[in-house]
């Protein structure tokens, strides 16, 4: 089980931290199987490569929502959600396809709204 995700930048900056369990700050410095991890980890940032293009810090920094989103679709409750690669890009596709939709009939609404008050 995740605990915890935490992205640091080089220069020791955190970017992201997200915790799944409430812990003490010394009981935060202990890992479970390293391996998973690392392999969670690869999988997230193959995942962020993959939506972002190539993936920077300015990314995470600009673009935290959708780095949280895509976050949540990979780990519920620090346990691995979704394995499948495919199936977390038709979900982040449809989401975005979703929030794209949403901000045109917002415009729309907006602009007939102002009309109507003219």
């Amino acid at each position: 089980m995740i605990h915890f995700v935490l992205l640091i930048s080089r220069q020791g900056k955190v970017r992201l931290t997200k915790w799944y369990s409430p812990y003490s700050q010394k009981e935060r410095s202990k890992e479970d199987n390293e391996l998973e991890i690392l392999e969670i980890i690869q999988y997230f940032v193959e995942t962020l490569h993959r939506y972002f293009g190539n993936v920077c810090e300015l990314d995470l920094i600009f673009h935290f929502h959708k780095v949280y989103y895509i976050l949540d679709e990979i780990l519920i409750a620090g346990e691995l959600q979704e394995s499948s690669k495919k199936a977390i890009h038709r979900l982040i596709a449809a989401h975005d396809s979703i929030v794209e939709t949403a901000k045109v009939e917002s415009n729309t609404v907006s602009s007939i709204i102002a009309q109507v008050t003219d």
